[in-house]
């Protein structure tokens, strides 16, 4: 679950609540009001919109994604990724 609160800790809203296996990274895009996550489960990298709305898989296919950093002023999007051993020999 993703929620989100005041620094105090005031006010928690569920933000997402279904749909995820693993989430590990998270990232907010303070510009366009987007919040950007990791699924390491479900490797998937989504998004939604800060109050949860408008939520959709950003990538799906091949990914294990585990950090995410957004760059809001160039319009960037950082993952970090884990491979193993295996997955590079037989890539």
């Amino acid at each position: 679950m993703v929620c989100s609160a005041y620094l105090n800790g005031s006010d928690v809203r569920r933000v997402v609540q279904f749909g995820l296996s693993q989430p590990e990274g998270l990232a907010v895009d303070w510009i366009a009001h987007n919040l950007y996550w990791t699924d390491f489960g479900r490797g998937r990298v989504e998004m939604a919109r800060l109050d949860g709305s408008s939520r959709l898989v950003v990538a799906w296919q091949d990914v294990r994604p585990r950090a995410i950093a957004v760059d809001p002023m160039n319009g960037l999007i950082f993952l970090y990724f884990v491979f193993s051993y295996i997955d590079l020999w037989f890539a």
